[in-house]
């Protein structure tokens, strides 16, 4: 399906994050210019997907040119005004219009955005109750806040829900998702020191 939002997409070729699409068009050899509407906010943006759950035939070599693509566009350094972000989604869309596929989406019930679900716009993709999701993309939802799981009102209204709560609990999830993004804020705030460090020893 197409990306849930905007993010590093562009509305038209003039924008922000332009420069960056026009750069990866023209590394992969792409003079077709497609568009999508995002899932929550229905708005149209250049051709651009989200890449959690495909399926493709083989004999289009789609994944095979994504790679290429993919090494040609790092080897350049090419990248969004957001720096390493979604570039393997944008990536994706240079085979797709390059190779003139039709993609098409899985369902509406695939790949669903929990933390977004009820706040869909976009009327090919709107949802009207959580039980109609037949998979779910949580991200980082689960972390948000922390150790606690968001869908488990959602869940207990589901046959085997109170199964499936316990199971996200023994699993330990919670406390690693938590414990990864503590590791992560660590990490992003050393890395602001050493970069203050660095400014303030430059001038």
């Amino acid at each position: 399906m197409p990306v849930v939002q905007k993010n590093i997409g562009v509305e038209d070729l003039d924008g922000r994050n332009a420069l960056y699409w026009h750069e990866i068009y023209k590394a992969c050899g792409v003079d077709v210019f497609r568009f999508v509407t995002t899932v929550l906010r229905n708005t149209k943006i250049l051709e651009y997907c989200n890449t959690g759950h495909i399926v493709a035939h083989r004999q289009n070599a789609l994944y095979k040119n994504w790679l290429e693509n993919f090494e040609l566009v790092i080897q350049q350094k090419y990248e969004p005004l957001q720096g390493h972000y979604c570039i393997e989604q944008s990536i994706f869309a240079a085979p797709v219009a390059q190779l003139k596929l039709n993609v098409k989406s899985l369902g509406v019930a695939y790949n669903v955005p929990a933390r977004h679900f009820q706040k869909i716009v976009n009327p090919e993709f709107k949802l009207s109750h959580f039980s109609e999701i037949t998979t779910l993309h949580y991200h980082k939802y689960f972390s948000i806040p922390e150790v606690v799981n968001p869908l488990k009102g959602e869940m207990l209204k589901r046959l085997h829900g109170a199964q499936l709560n316990k199971m996200v609990k023994d699993s330990g999830v919670l406390e690693k998702i938590s414990w990864s993004d503590n590791i992560k804020r660590k990490l992003t705030l050393k890395m602001d020191i050493l970069k203050q460090r660095f400014r303030s020893n430059k001038l």
